[in-house]
């Protein structure tokens, strides 16, 4: 695309489409499979229109590859332990955690660390399968973690895992223009920063030029969508732990870690979209639902509605 329409918005909006018309085809399937078609429509409509996400892919940034491997990602565990959909949906499992591992490989350890116990609580399979399961697992976890063996002990850096975090700590803020609350905000406090990132300030109309202007409109946007999310997993949990808690783990692992190491990062808080938009439909649907009934004198004993 580049190659023959030059580097411009368009081709890089161009080269993106495939990869951003699969994610939204995705984000509908993964909402339709938790709970029904609307939620997955809505949550589809979210996407698409999202100034963060248009963004990224006039930019040409990855996220939306990364959001197309989180969306498969989910759908297919779900698919594999909750609504049995075929060997299909455990290939299509291995080859997105591979490929996660490679894009960012902290997003590979946070679904391992929520699917394994998964796997443990559900005994799903017969023992065949289940040790040609577990083998593969543990075959990418081994790579994963032999990986980052290699360059934490052949390399020589024996440093105590403490201080490698502080070490990254100091490596995702030392950029001038990271605001210096990054540093000194408490740790509750940048939790909520990175939920709802970024934030509308002026000065941003000095550090931001031409296609960035999206982000500064989209923060309104965008921390609706995060609030309306955080609602959402609060009932679905309430509603059926069961179905909700191994999805929205990975999210919590996330944002306790990296509130941590970059509260200022919207940029790979939005890795998992898809999932944020699908709560997020959720949580709007219901209460729209509970205003009618209540504006027609109806009793809603809950704000959230029965999966069907």
């Amino acid at each position: 695309m580049f190659l023959f329409c030059g580097v411009n918005p368009f081709s890089s909006s161009m080269a993106l489409m495939v990869a951003k018309l699969l994610t939204v085809f995705v984000t509908f399937h993964l909402g339709k499979t938790m709970i029904n078609a609307r939620i997955g429509a809505i949550g589809a409509l979210i996407y698409v229109f999202s100034p963060t996400i248009l963004y990224y892919t006039t930019v040409f940034y990855k996220e939306t590859v990364v959001q197309l491997l989180t969306a498969i990602i989910l759908l297919s565990v779900f698919k594999v332990f909750l609504n049995p959909g075929g060997v299909r949906y455990w290939m299509l499992l291995f080859l997105s955690l591979a490929a996660i591992l490679n894009e960012r490989f902290y997003m590979f350890f946070f679904y391992i660390a929520a699917f394994i116990p998964l796997v443990i609580i559900r005994k799903k399979f017969a023992n065949k399968t289940q040790g040609i399961i577990a083998f593969v697992l543990l075959v990418l976890v081994g790579f994963a973690i032999g990986q980052q063996a290699y360059e934490l002990l052949v390399k020589g850096d024996t440093t105590p895992v403490i201080d490698i975090f502080k070490n990254y700590r100091r490596w995702f803020l030392r950029y001038p223009d990271v605001s210096p609350l990054n540093w000194t905000l408490p740790y509750p406090l940048l939790a909520v920063k990175i939920l709802f990132t970024p934030y509308f300030t002026l000065n941003k109309f000095t550090l931001f030029s031409d296609y960035g202007y999206i982000l500064i409109w989209a923060s309104f946007f965008n921390q609706a969508v995060i609030l309306f999310s955080l609602y959402g997993m609060f009932g679905a949990l309430r509603i059926s732990f069961e179905r909700n808690w191994f999805l929205i783990l990975p999210f919590v692992f996330f944002i306790g870690l990296y509130a941590y190491l970059a509260p200022y990062s919207g940029r790979l808080r939005d890795g998992f979209y898809p999932i944020i938009v699908v709560y997020a439909a959720y949580a709007a649907t219901s209460v729209y639902c509970a205003w009618r009934m209540r504006r027609s004198g109806s009793k809603v004993p809950v704000v959230f509605g029965n999966y069907d």
